[in-house]
């Protein structure tokens, strides 16, 4: 939970715990309402709150402070400090905390005064423990070694709601975070660290198979959501409005071994510090205009003028151009993405406008080759017919026509486009009959109503449709093999409920 000092962030939870009354709004706990007159009810529920201001006593021992206000006795009336020390240190063992439960508070730093906190709630049986600012006054080791216990209340499923306004801190724990503004949730998104990212990696033939599925490394995923939205009153007309932004990403933290990148595919990548699915692609540099422009080792392979030039990147002398010259670089992944949902009311009509983008993912045009050669039996698209290469000085964009050739369809970033789109997904017009014709008709509610899906989109792809993908696999996203798009479709009807 985040937000700066005076967001509400304590006060939410101090409304969680029982501390303090709801004005409004409801909570709900493994999806049944509750409510909280008193920190004892929310403690009973499984919620425990562990406050700024830790509630131990320093001259106390560990294991005594565990049971304070629960006490075990035995027959006679006195404590059992026996017992209680035996529960304490089983706990200490399950939860792999290495206090010993005979220890004075006293001697324990604030980290290990947090931990003895966080067992004294798991010992009350508590499923949710709220944490308040816990690292506020901790140095690194110790934060470290609090954020160590809190893995390990994720592994044992109990739920932590970290309050903090340090981002880093959030980014290294937390697998989702919400955050708030004057009491009001801004936007929400999650982290999440993936550690077996398996991979079916090419090996030698001779191993007896061409491939093995291997644990190749990890993969760090996060993102952030924001929702407004609002009411306003256009003279007779109510209109309600809700935008939506996401942005998510992906990282490649490790690859297992000395690899410095594994190619997949036949133009991706796994690379350290690069996303799932980034591009490894030939970079096109223009269009050779004359013969002697050819570096003589590509003349021998039978490249003339009219066909592609590509950047040497690895700069060998004899501008071979061969996988080390492929470039990382961009993704299938936007940058962000979201939707605009609209309403307007007037009277018993109401029009609905729903409207998606996307901005920032590269699409790679699978078929693209084939529809841009001008010698082969494919169809071809009038913009590389009508301005193919003919001569020198004709084109720096458009190859030459030639067959058996394949040099023009290298996989590069020729045939890399912009994905980017604004789709109206949805529009709907409808009219709900008033409460009198209903009363004729002996009916408790009519509606009828239009609906027009997919009616237009705006793009520069110049493909189909830059949504569509022929493989879901994430690796492998964002490949058009002119797959076939979205329909446009029309529907009418009637709602009626008697």
């Amino acid at each position: 939970l985040l937000g700066e000092n005076g967001a509400g962030k304590s006060t939410l939870m101090n409304i969680l715990g029982g501390v303090l009354p709801a004005d409004r709004g409801t909570i709900e706990l493994d999806g049944r309402p509750v409510s909280f007159a008193n920190p004892a009810q929310s403690l009973n529920a499984g919620i425990a709150f562990i406050h700024q201001e830790l509630n131990l006593i320093n001259d106390l021992p560990v294991y005594e402070n565990m049971f304070i206000g629960r006490e075990l006795k035995k027959k006679s009336g006195f404590l059992d400090h026996a017992a209680m020390y035996q529960r304490t240190k089983a706990l200490f063992e399950k939860m792999e905390i290495d206090v010993d439960p005979g220890a004075m508070v006293s001697t324990l730093d604030a980290s290990f005064k947090q931990i003895v906190e966080i067992a004294r709630a798991l010992m009350m049986n508590a499923s949710i423990i709220i944490m308040d600012e816990p690292t506020t006054s901790l140095t690194d080791p110790e934060i470290e070694r609090v954020f160590d216990m809190l893995r390990t209340l994720k592994a044992q499923k109990v739920g932590v709601v970290f309050i903090s306004h340090k981002l880093r801190e959030v980014m290294e724990i937390c697998d989702r975070y919400t955050v708030l503004r004057d009491g009001v949730m801004v936007a929400d998104g999650y982290v999440k660290n993936t550690t077996d990212l398996l991979y079916s990696k090419p090996t030698y033939a001779t191993s007896g198979t061409t491939s093995i599925m291997s644990n190749v490394g990890s993969i760090r995923n996060k993102g952030i959501e924001v929702t407004i939205g609002g009411n306003l009153d256009l003279g007779p007309v109510h209109w309600t409005t809700s935008f939506n932004i996401a942005h998510n990403k992906n990282t490649v933290t490790s690859i297992t071994g000395n690899d410095d990148l594994i190619a997949i595919g036949g133009n991706r990548v796994l690379k350290v510090g690069e996303e799932v699915g980034t591009f490894y692609l030939f970079k096109f540099d223009g269009v050779y205009q004359y013969d002697a422009e050819v570096p003589e080792a590509l003349y021998a392979q039978g490249v003339r003028a009219g066909d592609f030039r590509y950047a040497n990147l690895d700069g060998d002398a004899e501008n071979l151009i061969n996988d080390t010259d492929r470039a990382v670089k961009y993704s299938s992944n936007p940058k962000f993405s979201g939707g605009w949902s609209n309403t307007f009311y007037w009277k018993g009509l109401s029009l609905d406008v729903f409207l998606s983008y996307s901005y920032g993912a590269k699409v790679y045009f699978g078929q693209g080759y084939n529809i841009a050669k001008c010698a082969t039996n494919h169809g071809v698209r009038e913009e590389m017919a009508l301005n193919r290469w003919t001569g020198p000085g004709s084109t720096n964009v458009y190859a030459r026509a030639i067959a058996g050739s394949s040099w023009n369809t290298k996989n590069s970033d020729y045939f890399l486009y912009d994905g980017s789109f604004i789709r109206l997904r949805s529009l709907t017009l409808s009219y709900n009959f008033g409460k009198k014709v209903l009363e004729k008709i002996h009916m408790k509610g009519l509606r009828v109503f239009a609906q027009g899906d997919n009616l237009f989109l705006i793009t520069r792809y110049p493909g189909y449709d830059p949504e569509v993908s022929s493989n879901l696999d994430a690796r492998f996203f964002g490949v058009d093999e002119l797959n076939v798009p979205q329909p446009r479709t029309f529907t009418f009807g009637l709602n009626l409920t008697f």
